[in-house]
């Protein structure tokens, strides 16, 4: 739509120039309107766009083209405005179309029973990044489910989406880099839960695609958006890439599961849980290569944490109980910090008791910190 003084063929001129077939016509002639349609449709060597001139509020008077009216009430005017319209229409001549009913059938994708993926593999000797694993069960769920449909914008040889694009292709979608129109694609594809929508780029890229991913929440849709190399750890990709406001953001969306998966297991785990969950998903998957921290035969389940490490021990004083929160990148890092912590309690409980021993603590303690 051409608004305000907006010229149709400085449009025109531009759409030509990429190689489109332009129309342009009246905006408020329904006639004109469906005649492009017909043209569009019949045009089959080239896109085509419909350059529709028109004003804003056109045919109302003191409002049409004119600004500070968008979303604002009439108030006084509406009576006469509405009268104005009512002589614009001819209600003895008037044709109120009738539309058809609808008969196509679109087939809804149902799920007769839990998806599945084929069970883990790893020994724990060699470090994985998550976002490699998560390309290894996505080729799995591509397999355990002919419904699963892969995108990816331009990133699939990092985001390791290219594993299921290699074993599916019939099931990729290359949508480069072009992050807005991926996730609206997607939301397509998986309108009527018809299929399960896989959105794949950097965590960083994804969040050009907001305003499309609020809107997709408020129509309910069910797809999966992944995003990898969030944080600073991808220290040898730049700041320009690096996603440190995602999973805030995504905490924002209604309804949404939000995985951040802390080694491969996990990783694959967070795929066939996505897969099964009725809502959308973001999974936040890592650059660097992680140690394997769960066995094999894990069970994930969504809301429920997992404890790493646990250590009975009553500080001096208090009776308070101490929960460390942590990310895999720093979840080594909290580790030795909780060590160090305990051996500085067990220090001072030690130094309670030892005015009345002969042995001094400190020997004991300086040997725990140096292992």
């Amino acid at each position: 739509m051409l608004s305000g003084k907006l010229v149709a063929s400085v449009f025109e001129i531009k759409v030509n120039f990429c190689s489109w077939h332009a129309i342009v016509v009246d905006g408020k002639d329904v006639n004109q309107l469906l005649a492009a349609f017909k043209e569009a449709s019949e045009t089959k060597t080239k896109p085509t766009c419909i350059i529709a001139k028109t004003f804003k509020g056109s045919g109302l008077k003191g409002i049409e083209n004119e600004l500070d009216w968008h979303g604002k009430p009439l108030g006084d005017k509406a009576a006469e405005l509405v009268a104005n319209l009512r002589k614009l229409v001819n209600e003895q001549t008037l044709v109120r179309p009738t539309p058809a009913k609808v008969t196509a059938k679109v087939p809804e994708y149902k799920k007769e029973k839990e998806i599945k993926l084929a069970p883990t593999n790893y020994d724990g000797k060699k470090e994985i990044a998550t976002r490699l694993a998560h390309g290894t069960a996505l080729e799995k769920l591509g397999k355990a489910c002919e419904y699963a449909i892969a995108l990816d914008g331009d990133t699939k040889n990092s985001t390791y989406s290219i594993k299921f694009r290699d074993a599916y292709p019939n099931r990729f979608v290359e949508c480069y880099i072009a992050e807005q129109n991926m996730v609206q694609v997607a939301i397509g594809i998986a309108t009527r839960q018809r299929y399960i929508s896989f959105v794949h780029t950097f965590a960083a890229f994804l969040l050009r695609a907001a305003d499309q991913i609020r809107m997709g929440a408020i129509s309910f849709t069910q797809v999966k958006y992944v995003g990898s190399h969030a944080g600073v750890s991808i220290g040898e990709d730049g700041p320009s890439q690096m996603a440190l406001e995602d999973f805030a953001f995504f905490r924002t969306i209604p309804n949404i599961v939000c995985f951040y998966p802390s080694d491969a297991v996990s990783a694959e785990r967070a795929v066939e849980l996505a897969a099964n969950y009725n809502g959308a998903v973001y999974i936040r998957t890592s650059r660097p290569n992680f140690s394997i921290l769960y066995k094999n035969d894990e069970v994930f389940q969504i809301g429920k944490a997992k404890v790493n490490k646990t250590k009975a021990f009553t500080p001096p004083k208090t009776k308070r109980n101490f929960i460390f929160l942590s990310k895999r990148l720093l979840l080594n890092r909290q580790t030795m910090f909780v060590q160090s912590l305990l051996v500085v309690l067990l220090y001072m409980k030690l130094l309670k008791h030892q005015k009345n021993s002969k042995v001094s603590a400190k020997p004991f303690v300086s040997l725990m910190l140096l292992q």
